[in-house]
């Protein structure tokens, strides 16, 4: 990664500059769910209102987001989710989401260092 946040990857001797892809998660909401990606300072967000399959909701809104920008999974370099105050049930997916993605991408979340979780703050 250089200095303006680049990925850089080589593929034989070509050199192709990757994207930063910020997933933001946010489920505090007793009433709404908001899945937002930042692709190199541009902003996509979905939202949706809560039903009981919260959990399902939030991977379908995110399935939904890397769809329409031509990404994966693997395109995603950290992942940024509300923590709290809010919603208990809301803040827990919210939380368990990002910390099983950030596992099992091997990338930050919430600016800590990889490889470390966030715990949701109850009100």
């Amino acid at each position: 990664r250089d200095v303006w946040g680049m990925c850089f990857t080589s593929v034989g001797s070509v050199t192709k500059i990757r994207s930063m892809v910020c997933l933001t998660i946010d489920t505090s909401s007793s009433l709404e769910i908001i899945v937002s990606l930042e692709i190199d300072g541009k902003k996509d967000e979905l939202q949706t209102r809560i039903s009981r399959e919260k959990p399902q909701e939030v991977l379908v809104l995110l399935d939904t987001l890397l769809k329409k920008n031509n990404l994966t999974l693997s395109d995603i370099s950290e992942i940024s989710v509300c923590i709290g105050p809010g919603s208990y049930t809301g803040l827990r997916v919210g939380a368990s989401v990002a910390n099983t993605l950030s596992y099992l991408l091997n990338i930050p979340i919430n600016r800590m260092p990889v490889g470390k979780r966030v715990i949701p703050v109850y009100s």
